[in-house]
C-alpha cells in the first residue's frame, strides 16, 4: 500500500501546520477540571469504564463454528446460506438505568460554562464520550430487541463508513497487488539475511507462547499489570476472542486477549508485538497517563488513528526487516466489503466479492483479467483463500443477527486499518507523528490535540522498538546448523 496517496481527510495536516502559530493550551489533568466537571467525570467512569463494543458485537464460538459449517457446506452445493449470529453476552448485559444517567449527566454537561479554553475542550470531550456511550446502550438494545435498523443506527454512529476517496485509494492499491507490483518499501533491502527470515518463519508460537511474548513486551514498557501496576495491562487467552484484540476498556481491565487456537510464526508474532504493544496499548497507556480522554475508560470507540499507529509500526517492522509490506487481511479487503455491506449486500454476497478479490491477489492475476476455474486450483490454496474470505466477510458483518442485511449497514470498525493508516502518514510527513503516539484519538479530537504543547519526549512511554530486542532474542537461539532448526 502507498500511504502517500491522497487523504481522505487532506484539511488535517494543515490544520496542525496552523496551530504551530497559535499560542498552545494546558493539556487537561484531573486538578483543572472544576468539582462539577469533576464529578461528572467520575459518575461516567463508574458507569461505562467496562463497556467495550468489541465484546457486544463479538459472536457466540459456538455460533460462528456452526454457521461457517453451515456456509461451507451450502458454497459446496452451490447454495447461498446468509448465517444467523448470537451474542449472548450482549443479550445478557444489563444497562439498568444507565441511559437515564448518561442522559442527565449530558444535560450537566451541556448547561456548563467554561471559563477557560482548557475547561472547553474537557466539557466537549465529556459530551462526545457521553453521546459514543449513548450510541453504545442503542447497540445493546438493538441486540437485545433483534432490531438490525437500531443496531446499524448505533454502529454508523460510532464508526465512519466509506467514502469515494478512501474508495479509490483501495482499489488503486488492490489493482496493483493483483499485477505482483511491489511498493518502493518493499523493493528497499532488508536488515534480516534470507537465510535469517527462512528461520524465522519456521518458528511456531500457540497461544501460550504469544502470551508470554506480549508480556515480555508490556513490561519492556512498564504497562504489564502486576501488584503497584494495577492499571497495567494483563494477557489473556480466550475462547470467545477471534483474533488478537487489546482492549484498554473491558469487565476485566485493561487486556490483551489472545484467541485460544492461536499458531503464528515467528515473522507474525514480531509484527503483532509491533502492532499490539507497541501501537496499541503504548499509545493507550500515554493517553491515560498524559491526556484525560485519550485512553482508558475516558476515551471514545472510534479507533481510526488507533489503527493508523499500530500499521505505522508493524509496517515498518516487515519492510525493514523482511522486505514486505504485507499483512493478512490487507486493509483494502475490508473496504471493498464494508462499502458492498453498506450498500445493502448479504453476507454471501459480500463473500463472493472476497472470495474473488482475494484469489486475484494471492494468485497474482490482474483485476481485469480471468481468474482459472477451481477444479485448475490447489485445492490447500483454494481453501486458505475461502477461510480467509470467510474471516473478512464476519468482521464486516459483526454485530448482525441476519446477515441477509435488510437493513443495509456495515460493522465499519476495520475501515480503520486504511484510513487510520493514510491520517498517521500523513501526520508523520509534517512532523507531527508523535502527536498520535500521545493519545488515542479520533479525528475530532485530533483537531483538539493540535492546540496542546505536545513534544516527543513529554510521552511518558516513549518509543523504544522491543520487536527489535525480541527478534534478536529469538535469533541469538538459533541453531548454528540450519538443519537442526
Amino acid at each position: 500500500m502507498n500511504p502517500s496517496l491522497q487523504s481522505p481527510l487532506p484539511e488535517i495536516a494543515a490544520y496542525f501546520a496552523r496551530c504551530q502559530r497559535v499560542e498552545k493550551v494546558k493539556i487537561p489533568t484531573v486538578n483543572d477540571l472544576t468539582p462539577e466537571l469533576k464529578d461528572i467525570m467520575d459518575r461516567l467512569t463508574d458507569l461505562t469504564s467496562a463497556w467495550n463494543p468489541v465484546e457486544l458485537y463479538t459472536a457466540d464460538p459456538w455460533s460462528l463454528e456452526e454457521e461457517q459449517e453451515k456456509f461451507m457446506l451450502s458454497l459446496s452445493q452451490k447454495e447461498e446460506y446468509n448465517p444467523r449470529f448470537t451474542y449472548s453476552y450482549a443479550e445478557h448485559f444489563s444497562l439498568a438505568g444507565s441511559r437515564a444517567i448518561l442522559e442527565e449527566l449530558l444535560e450537566c454537561v451541556r448547561l456548563f460554562t467554561p471559563r477557560n479554553r482548557t475547561l472547553q475542550i474537557a466539557k466537549l470531550c465529556l459530551y462526545f464520550k457521553m453521546k459514543d456511550d449513548l450510541a453504545t446502550c442503542d447497540l445493546v438494545e438493538g441486540l437485545q430487541e433483534r432490531d438490525e435498523e437500531k443496531i446499524g443506527r448505533a454502529l454508523q454512529y460510532k464508526y465512519p463508513g466509506t467514502d469515494s476517496v478512501l474508495l479509490d485509494i483501495a482499489e488503486n492499491d488492490y489493482t496493483r497487488r493483483a499485477r505482483g507490483e511491489t511498493s518502493q518499501a518493499e523493493s528497499a533491502q532488508s536488515i534480516l539475511t534470507e537465510e535469517e527470515k527462512t528461520y524465522l518463519r519456521s518458528l511456531q508460537f500457540n497461544a501460550e507462547q504469544c502470551k508470554k511474548a506480549f508480556e515480555w513486551a508490556l513490561d519492556q514498557y512498564g504497562i504489564l499489570r502486576h501488584t503497584g501496576n494495577e492499571r497495567g495491562f494483563q494477557v489473556l487467552i480466550d475462547n470467545r476472542a477471534t483474533a488478537m484484540d487489546v482492549r484498554d476498556k473491558s469487565v476485566l481491565g485493561p487486556t490483551v486477549f489472545i484467541p485460544t487456537q492461536t499458531v503464528e510464526n515467528g515473522e507474525r508474532l514480531l509484527a503483532l508485538i509491533a502492532h499490539e504493544i507497541e501501537g496499541h496499548a503504548r499509545q493507550s497507556a500515554n493517553g491515560e497517563q498524559s491526556f484525560l480522554f485519550g485512553g482508558g475508560p475516558l476515551k471514545i470507540d472510534d479507533e481510526t488513528l488507533y489503527e493508523g499507529l499500530a500499521m505505522r509500526h508493524e509496517h515498518e517492522f516487515r519492510t525493514s526487516y523482511f522486505g514486505s509490506e504485507e499483512s493478512s487481511p490487507f486493509p483494502d479487503f475490508y473496504a471493498f466489503g464494508i462499502h458492498k455491506a453498506e450498500m445493502g449486500a448479504s453476507f454471501h454476497d459480500v463473500f463472493q466479492d472476497q472470495l474473488i478479490r482475494q484469489l486475484h491477489v494471492f494468485l497474482k492475476v490482474p483485476a481485469d483479467a480471468p481468474l482459472p476455474s477451481v477444479k485448475k486450483l490447489d485445492p490447500l490454496l483454494y481453501a486458505q483463500v475461502q477461510r480467509s474470505s470467510w474471516h473478512s466477510t464476519y468482521r464486516v458483518m459483526r454485530g448482525h443477527i441476519d446477515t441477509a442485511n435488510h437493513a443495509r449497514f456495515a460493522m465499519a470498525k476495520d475501515l480503520a486499518y486504511l484510513r487510520g493508516w493514510i491520517l498517521d502518514h500523513q501526520l508523520s510527513q509534517g512532523g507531527h507523528g508523535h502527536i498520535n503516539e500521545a493519545s488515542i484519538s479520533s479525528i475530532g479530537t485530533l483537531r483538539i490535540l493540535a492546540e496542546f504543547n505536545v513534544a516527543e519526549q513529554d510521552l511518558p512511554h516513549q518509543y523504544k522498538n522491543v520487536t527489535a530486542d525480541y527478534l534478536q532474542m529469538l535469533l541469538d537461539k538459533k541453531p548454528a546448523d540450519p538443519s537442526l532448526a
